[in-house]
């Protein structure tokens, strides 16, 4: 006697079936799967405690604002959660796009929509590390705003974005309006990933529709996805505390310092979750453009042996670790030797798989 699918009456009925189709899971999902909610509570707090920040924001006094705020007033509470909830995104983000390469989920167009997110992620987090107008800050821009100096007319294109012909006040306003309008529109591209994904059978790690399986993502999923929600609450806690190795991860030194023109802080580098991308602007640009196009394709890459996700990853991280390591020495041998490794372990990738 073949075994009655679970069908629901909301899926019968022809307004709602469409929707409702989009969002089904399957019974036997790992816990990985749970990583993408994970994403998806962090960057709710992102937004609710952005909002609270950008009403007491003063472009022409951000520094001193800023100090004021985390000394003698209450704000200083969002603005540590969102400066946790921003490393707890980022973990989750990664280990999310590492599952979806174990399980080779990339093969799919939910994956395009996954890379746009990642994109817009890494752009909102420079712009909103940038607005504490700090020590590290004012160097994060003068090194980001530096790119555009090897296009044609790249003076006359820097001068545009940031209203001078050097780093000031002037580009704060600029700064926050792009944060802000990006930190709307992400959410946007989570809903049309999350379409994608419980459409085109990403949804399981079987490659299957979940409703198949006869299971509701709403019944089934989200049981799940809750247990998730202490895990957070247990990062925003310990990064509260200031002897803990979350809190020296998140607030740096020089970010907190007066901008000293006349000295480059030691060691300059930026956020640890682009700091792989950083270690090619240590030796030439060249190379950190190539890297991180190199990165966007081997993540839309078919077939991938697991092995090689793992090592790829680890020489990922490794160079993010050695960014900080190496700036006594731009051109370090370990650098350069990590740098040839993933660029030929991605482009071999890229060839024969």
């Amino acid at each position: 006697m073949k075994k009655k699918v679970h069908n629901p009456t909301r899926r019968k009925h022809t307004q709602t079936k469409k929707k409702t189709n989009l969002f089904s899971c399957n019974n036997s999902l790992l816990w990985t799967w749970n990583l993408g909610f994970l994403c998806g509570i962090t960057l709710t707090i992102q937004i609710i405690t952005g909002i609270a920040l950008s009403m007491k924001y003063e472009t022409t006094t951000a520094f001193q604002n800023i100090n004021t705020q985390e000394k003698y007033s209450n704000l200083w509470i969002p603005r540590r959660i969102h400066s946790i909830g921003t490393t707890t995104y980022f973990i989750g983000l990664y280990l999310h796009m590492i599952r979806s390469h174990i399980h080779q989920n990339m093969k799919n167009s939910s994956g395009w929509s996954g890379i746009i997110i990642f994109i817009l992620s890494l752009g909102i987090a420079l712009l909103g590390y940038s607005l504490s107008n700090g020590n590290m800050a004012f160097w994060a821009l003068t090194v980001m705003t530096s790119l555009f100096t090897n296009l044609p007319e790249g003076d006359f294109i820097l001068s545009i974005i940031t209203g001078n012909y050097e780093i000031n006040n002037t580009i704060l306003p600029r700064i926050l309006t792009v944060h802000f309008l990006l930190g709307i529109t992400l959410p946007i591209m989570v809903y049309w990933h999350t379409s994608e994904v419980h459409k085109n059978e990403s949804n399981t790690d079987l490659g299957t529709r979940g409703i198949l399986a006869g299971k509701d993502f709403i019944n089934t999923g989200i049981q799940k996805d809750l247990l998730f929600i202490p895990i957070i609450g247990y990062f925003i806690i310990w990064g509260f505390q200031e002897e803990s190795k979350l809190h020296k991860l998140i607030e740096d030194n020089n970010t907190n310092d007066w901008i000293q023109k006349n000295k480059t802080p030691e060691p300059i580098g930026p956020e640890w979750y682009v700091l792989p991308f950083f270690i090619g602007l240590k030796t030439t640009n060249l190379i950190g453009l190539i890297t991180g196009i190199i990165f966007i394709l081997l993540n839309m890459n078919k077939n991938i042996k697991r092995w090689n996700i793992i090592t790829y990853w680890l020489c990922f991280f490794t160079l993010g670790d050695l960014a900080l390591e190496a700036h006594e020495s731009l051109l370090e041998p370990k650098v350069i030797l990590f740098t040839v490794m993933m660029l030929t372990l991605s482009g071999t990738l890229l060839t024969y798989s």
